[in-house]
């Protein structure tokens, strides 16, 4: 028997009184949905070569270089996702943190979290290490020819 959150059943009872018992029956079956959008940060090389393994996959991707109308209007909108699809992201620590708050105010809660620290040897695929590791806490080395703490995260 899968065992259910109390966030997830309340989500999931929501969904069945504004569209019907035959969606929140097949919302059980899967509560958090495929990843479709990749946050990165195109100033950062490290963050560049995660957009490309995201893009690769299929992702839907959004660079907050530059963005603070966008990025704050598509937060708040959720980014257009649909509901239970997973948001993932390679940021610094106080876009982390803006994000964050944005995310969970849509009803998002953090799932995969790993801190990053650049050095000359290390993963060269963050979004390998993001997606497919459980729950991780880092810190784990990231390829890189410059000192910094990235952190990788996901929110569903």
């Amino acid at each position: 028997m899968n065992a259910i959150s109390k966030r997830d059943f309340l989500s999931l009872a929501g969904g069945a009184l504004s569209v019907g018992v035959p969606a929140a029956a097949s919302g059980i079956a899967a509560v958090v949905g495929p990843t479709r959008l990749a946050i990165y940060d195109s100033r950062i090389t490290e963050s560049r070569y995660f957009a490309g393994h995201a893009a690769q996959q299929g992702l839907r991707l959004f660079d907050i270089a530059g963005q603070d109308d966008a990025l704050w209007r598509d937060a708040r909108a959720g980014f257009g996702r649909k509901p239970r699809e997973e948001v993932i992201g390679l940021t610094r620590w106080t876009d982390w943190v803006n994000l964050r708050g944005l995310l969970n105010e849509q009803g998002l809660r953090l799932t995969r979290e790993v801190r990053f620290d650049c050095c000359t040897k290390g993963v060269r695929n963050a979004y390998g290490v993001l997606t497919e590791m459980p729950a991780m806490r880092g810190p784990v080395p990231l390829a890189s020819q410059t000192t910094r703490t990235l952190f990788g995260w996901a929110m569903a």
